[in-house]
């Protein structure tokens, strides 16, 4: 519930009479909020909001992030606690989002995204709030921003995701030639596996291919059992004696 995350939150930074929901304000006009048009108090209004968001996530008419954004809207509006709704609708913009799929949001900072475009994030949530008392409010503009930053979001980890993956292979590659480098000069991909138990037979047998295609290396045979035979000379290995040898 949205009263105990308010909680959660301040209650070891605020006093108790301040974690409270704030009254309904009366208007000097006869025009009612969408909000406060049947609800007689701010919890029943936030309830009321709730069971709303469930049932239109639930009908799946619109595209999730929409829904989202018109939530975090009505509740930066509606302003349900005597304090701090703007953190808590920011909170729950942020659980909402993570909740309805956007993976993204684990390992992409979403505050920090809207802290480089923090300008145009509030300029977007005032002309969108723009006649919400009416309930004529546009969020057309602020979900296109929030689609911006998720756009962002997953290109980011797209990108630290490949970069992962390359060095990744690329490392363990590397550590896979530099071994053959030093087996025999006919070998065996078990000869490999020996050496390296936590390499995958993927990572193994994409640097064989490639070792094979620059003419490094060759297959004997066909098959698991197949041996290869490297197309270069082994380095030399010193015997015993050689290796204590010492040099006058």
């Amino acid at each position: 519930e949205l009263y105990d995350l308010l909680k959660f939150l301040y209650q070891d930074v605020e006093r108790v009479q301040v974690l409270a929901f704030a009254k309904v304000e009366k208007r000097k006009d006869d025009r009612k909020s969408l909000l406060q048009s049947s609800a007689s108090t701010k919890r029943e209004a936030l309830g009321q909001l709730i069971d709303l968001y469930i049932a239109t996530m639930e009908k799946a008419d619109f595209e999730p992030s929409f829904i989202i954004v018109n939530f975090f809207l009505d509740l930066m509006n509606s302003k349900p606690f005597i304090a701090h709704n703007e953190p808590v609708a920011y909170m729950m913009l942020y659980i909402l989002l993570l909740s309805s799929g956007y993976r993204c949001l684990h390992l992409y900072s979403l505050f920090e995204a809207l802290s480089k475009h923090h300008d145009k994030f509030i300029n977007h949530i005032k002309e969108a709030s723009l006649n919400w008392n009416e309930g004529l409010s546009n969020p057309m503009g602020l979900h296109r921003f929030m689609l911006q930053r998720l756009l962002e979001a997953y290109r980011s980890v797209e990108y630290e995701v490949r970069n992962y993956t390359f060095d990744q292979q690329t490392n363990k590659s590397d550590y896979v030639e530099n071994t053959i480098n030093k087996l025999e000069e006919v070998f065996s991909k078990q000869d490999i596996r020996h050496r390296h138990p936590t390499i995958s037979d993927s990572t193994i047998n994409r640097t064989l291919k490639r070792m094979r295609d620059e003419k490094k290396i060759r297959p004997l045979g066909t098959g698991r059992s197949a041996k290869w035979m490297k197309l270069y000379p082994t380095a030399r290995r010193s015997n015993l004696f050689e290796q204590m040898k010492m040099k006058v």
